[in-house]
């Protein structure tokens, strides 16, 4: 019996009041397990399988189906267990939750003479993460600290840096970035003049997101690498002004000297003709 066919054999059976129940809203993490919560009464329980239909629908498609004891879909990641619909629990599982799952669910179930449907929208959400690629500094030169914050969902994320607990205001966040997968990436930048006090100095990038139970952060400290002295930078300027006018004096003299030898070597050819 095809599912149009149940749906009118139902309605014409008997059966009990039937009220249903769910949130209107699920959040779900990407990549686990989820639950879309769908409950339901009947006046005279238990439910007769007979007169008993579950349909799910995802964006208006039918996705699964469970009528004459069977369950029905056109994707494995998606479930109900029969023993629970039976007992008041028509809920949904989807396993490997992706970022495509976003988006409102339909929970409609016949019990004949009656139809009741509910909807409950999914909210996937993907967690952050955090790589700051270089962390190496020269004391009293001005630098750049820069973060990766990758892979998240929605898109509004908070991002903040601190050294030793106190925050860094001179910091930039760029505009976020779509991946192919659904989810955003942006990279946020602090400017600092590291001196020697920040060699045991704690520097902290934060990130808050609605995907976090809590602020997630990137601790480190910085690794110093050796840079010119201060004498090196006071003779640099003498060194580069003279560099140019010695490589041109040079240059003369090759030339010179090679057109000084062509001559030679004209003359004394003449002299032995």
């Amino acid at each position: 019996m095809g599912a149009i066919g149940l749906v009118l054999l139902l309605f014409v059976q008997s059966g009990g009041a039937l009220e249903i129940y769910g949130p209107s809203a699920q959040r779900a993490r990407r990549g686990s397990d989820a639950l879309i919560p769908c409950s339901f009464t009947v006046d005279k329980p238990p439910v007769d399988p007979k007169y008993f239909a579950v349909f799910w629908y995802f964006k208006g498609y039918e996705i699964l189906s469970y009528y004459n004891n069977v369950v029905k879909t056109q994707d494995p990641r998606f479930s109900l267990n029969t023993m629970n619909s039976l007992n008041g629990n028509a809920s949904l599982s989807i396993s490997r939750v992706m970022m495509s799952d976003e988006g409102v669910y339909t929970c409609s179930i016949i019990y004949s003479p009656e139809r009741k449907e509910k909807e409950v929208t999914l909210h996937v959400q993907a967690a952050p993460e955090i790589n700051i690629p270089e962390r190496v500094m020269v004391t009293n030169r001005q630098s750049i600290l820069r973060a990766a914050i990758t892979g998240f969902y929605p898109v509004d994320i908070n991002v903040k840096w601190f050294r030793d607990g106190e925050i860094l205001n001179n910091y930039t966040v760029s505009t976020p970035q779509r991946n192919q997968d659904g989810t955003y990436n942006v990279t946020s930048e602090v400017t600092i003049m590291p001196t020697e006090e920040d060699k045991h100095r704690t520097f902290s990038c934060r990130v808050q997101h609605e995907s976090l139970f809590g602020p997630l952060h990137e601790d480190f400290q910085l690794e110093f690498a050796e840079g010119p002295t201060s004498e090196d930078s006071a003779h640099r300027p003498v060194i580069l002004g003279i560099v140019p006018p010695l490589i041109v004096l040079i240059l003369t003299a090759c030339v010179l000297i090679y057109t000084y030898r062509v001559r030679k070597s004209k003359r004394e050819s003449k002299f032995l003709k």
